[in-house]
């Protein structure tokens, strides 16, 4: 039974008669630009071909670079709100603590 599941009967002829699938560099690389923000960068990159040159990639690092860009000029922009928030508060509070104790 193992050997049968191991190595089926026939099936070493059926894969040698099947076309091996090829490399698309064009579609990879066009998948990339059109999907670039959701990809993970690191991975795609050390997918890519060493020869792949850079002008074929450059549209695809532009987008994630803006993205990372824009992501961490809102991150900033939110914590910048929640400071001014927070000092509001405490200066709510101060005002308050300063009144009940004229009181």
């Amino acid at each position: 039974m193992f050997s049968i599941l191991v190595s089926p009967p026939g099936v070493s002829m059926m894969v040698a008669q099947l076309p091996q699938p090829e490399a698309n560099p064009s579609a990879a690389l066009t998948l990339l630009r059109k999907h670039a923000n959701k990809l993970d960068t690191l991975k795609a990159l050390q997918l890519l071909p060493l020869t792949t040159p850079i002008c074929e990639i450059y549209q695809f690092l532009e987008k994630v670079l803006q993205e990372k860009t824009s992501r961490k000029r809102r991150g900033q922009a939110m914590r910048s709100l929640l400071y001014t928030e927070h000092l509001q508060v405490g200066g709510r509070q101060t005002n308050s603590t300063a009144r009940s104790s004229r009181s």
